[in-house]
């Protein structure tokens, strides 16, 4: 029993600790608190309870400021203008993943939201000129709304950027509070 019960406090400890990074960022007194509760709760499933909802909890804390709300609407203005004087190729996939490796390194916690958001963009774009009619004059061919399902094809290298930024900048955040003062 005592193995099982050491694997749940290992694997509580992963869930505070996971926990706290997220929530550092915009609450910093909130993490260290978590971290000292975390040792005063009774071990075993007991801590392991109390870690997965701290975790949980620690999903919802998504603080968005006025920095990152700049940064993605306009990341979303360069995707639509790009999308609208090209049509999709490899510079498109480019630009949408370089996109979002910032903004998820910008804002970590909100890298899931960044890369589906940014994903979705040429998508958007394309269901606009078919149900408007208005398109570049570039583009001989209307789409079709089942050709639209296509463009999903986007939201995946966007989500693995935004989590790669996510990654970088948790790193490098990390580094910095182990670096001595």
């Amino acid at each position: 029993m005592t193995s099982a019960r050491s694997l749940s406090d290992g694997l509580s400890h992963e869930l505070v600790r996971r926990a706290a990074r997220r929530l550092r960022i915009a609450y910093p007194d909130w993490a260290e608190a978590v971290l000292a509760e975390h040792v005063a709760v009774e071990g075993g499933m007991p801590r392991l309870l109390w870690a997965a909802g701290v975790w949980i909890a620690s999903l919802s804390v998504v603080r968005w400021d006025r920095g990152y709300a700049a940064a993605l609407v306009g990341a979303l203005t360069i995707i639509t203008a790009y999308q609208w004087s090209a049509d999709e190729s490899m510079k498109t996939v480019v630009l949408i993943c370089s996109l979002s490796l910032g903004l998820g390194a910008l804002r970590p916690q909100a890298h899931v939201v960044t890369g589906l958001v940014v994903g979705a963009v040429v998508g958007a774009v394309n269901a606009f000129e078919t149900l408007t009619g208005i398109h570049p004059g570039y583009e001989a061919v209307h789409h079709s709304l089942a050709r639209l399902l296509a463009f999903i094809v986007f939201i995946p290298p966007a989500l693995v950027a935004s989590t790669l930024g996510r990654r970088i900048s948790l790193a490098v955040s990390d580094r910095l509070e182990r670096s001595p003062t």
